[in-house]
């Protein structure tokens, strides 16, 4: 199954000018890489003390599928606590068929996010 093309347009789009990148300086800072494709992203998180997540930035270095899973994750994820946003369907957001290894790819941002479970 192939992609519609506004889906298509939405990622390249969305990859090129994210909404939500950035720093933020007083956020927890979390790291995830997928070294099979060379994804590397930082997430910047501020949760408060209710466990909501207030803020949620990043910064990426990614193909285009995971750069704009993080950004939609970042958008979406404000506002709820870290396991609503672990919850997210995020393959659904981007709106096309994922093959395993572009799932990876689409799934960095909340296993990366999975982090702040543990603490």
């Amino acid at each position: 199954m192939k992609p519609s093309e506004e889906a298509r347009e939405i990622i390249i789009d969305r990859s090129r000018n994210p909404q939500f990148a950035g720093e933020i300086s007083d956020a927890k800072i979390l790291e995830g890489a997928n070294p099979f494709c060379g994804d590397h992203i930082k997430l910047f998180v501020k949760v408060g003390e209710n466990g909501i997540i207030e803020d949620f930035s990043h910064q990426t270095r990614a193909c285009s599928i995971c750069a704009t899973a993080t950004d939609f994750l970042a958008e979406e994820a404000r506002g709820k606590t870290v396991a609503e946003a672990l919850k997210i369907n995020i393959p659904d957001l981007l709106s096309l068929p994922l093959s395993p290894t572009r799932r990876k790819c689409a799934l960095l941002a909340q296993e990366t996010l999975r982090e702040l479970e543990l603490e």
